[in-house]
């Protein structure tokens, strides 16, 4: 029989600012993610013809909403704040490059991919009294991916999410 510690924690969501190598782990896995696609297609009118034949123009970037909760870190206000920070962040550029930086976005065994974040929303509530402080938080992020090479049907049936 085989014996797993205590102190075995199952693999965690995290995302990786790409460009200083700072780094969220989740406390608690999203209990949901919304993945969408879409795809352009030519309907190319041709007089005389009963149809309008189709023709394939490109597939957007894949867009994800998800959203992380914070309140088992409220318990240390320094610890939410600087979550809190690290995910408004990923929307501001940097002194470098003038653009936001990418992020990777870690699911363990279903996504690794390369994204930006094109909308964050942040909930904080139940304030500490005595700094004000809050213990409960939840971001939402939209991201998309951000591919720099063509993507083929054949690698997603081979791969899926776990593209970076």
């Amino acid at each position: 029989m085989l014996f797993r510690p205590l102190d075995t924690r199952p693999p965690r969501v995290k995302i990786v600012n790409t460009e200083d190598g700072n780094e969220l782990e989740c406390q608690f896995n999203p209990t949901e993610l919304a993945r969408e696609l879409e795809v352009a297609y030519n309907f190319i009118s041709a007089d005389g013809l009963g149809y309008s034949p189709v023709q394939y123009r490109s597939t957007g970037a894949q867009t994800i909403k998800i959203a992380f909760d914070l309140s088992a870190i409220g318990k240390d206000p320094a610890e939410m704040m600087k979550a809190l920070r690290f995910f408004e962040s990923l929307c501001f550029p940097l002194k470098t490059t003038g653009a936001p930086p990418p992020i990777l976005l870690v699911w363990p065994n279903f996504i690794s991919l390369t994204c930006v974040v094109t909308r964050w929303k942040e909930d904080t509530s139940m304030f500490r009294t005595k700094d004000m402080q809050p213990i409960l938080g939840r971001v939402e992020l939209d991201l998309a991916e951000a591919r720099a090479t063509a993507l083929y049907s054949e690698d997603v049936l081979d791969k899926g999410g776990l593209r970076s």
